[in-house]
């Protein structure tokens, strides 16, 4: 990256799926900014449900698998804009 952000770290928090039958156990994840843009440059079109991010961590199970919970919250390390349809410019400018 140009302004030097590349190597910060982010850690989050990674499920198999975005819609799971049952409880939402996933693993946490840390990398360089650099690294984790990079997934995210990778677009897919059609159904949406496949593997998925929460910018957080959360406290681990036992087993060191961590649960999609709201009491199991730690900490929110990223904010995030989801945007599925980008508006013209001629449309913003009136």
């Amino acid at each position: 990256m140009m302004n030097g952000t590349g190597d910060l770290p982010i850690a989050f928090s990674q499920f198999p799926t975005a819609f799971p039958t049952g409880p939402a156990i996933g693993d946490e994840k840390r990398m360089t900014w650099d690294a984790f843009t990079g997934l995210l440059r990778q677009r897919r079109e059609g159904s949406k449900d496949g593997v998925s991010f929460v910018p957080a961590t959360f406290n681990p199970e036992p087993n060191g698998q961590v649960r999609r919970l709201k009491d199991n919250l730690r900490a929110r390390t990223a904010v995030v804009l989801d945007i599925e349809q980008v508006m013209p410019a001629r449309m913003l400018a009136n």
